[in-house]
């Protein structure tokens, strides 16, 4: 399984498991490190600043979410479950192969 890391160079990096390749580099312009990280599903993750939520895939394309206050993130199995105080939500990234077929 790959790991991810943050660092202080607002960068998230993706390492293959043994370390040996960097998989994947995102820059968050983030003046801060994340104050959440979880795996949504096994290609995507995501990060959290407060109530912001940044989600990116496997090729560093992202999709941003705000909410009014910083929800819990709680990974499953092929998703990522958020929570607030007045919902709860499951995120997932959309296979390429099923964009293909919804794009007209």
């Amino acid at each position: 399984a790959p790991l991810h890391t943050c660092s202080c160079e607002q960068a998230l990096h993706v390492f293959s498991s043994d370390l040996a390749r960097n998989l994947s580099e995102f820059q968050t312009h983030a003046p801060r490190p994340p104050t959440g990280v979880v795996w949504c599903g096994s290609d995507a993750l995501l990060l959290r600043w407060g109530g912001r939520l940044v989600m990116v895939g496997p090729y560093g394309d992202c999709i941003q979410y705000e909410y009014a206050e910083p929800p819990l993130l709680f990974p499953e199995q092929d998703c990522a479950r958020v929570v607030t105080s007045s919902a709860t939500e499951l995120l997932l990234r959309v296979s390429p192969v099923a964009v293909a077929v919804l794009t007209p």
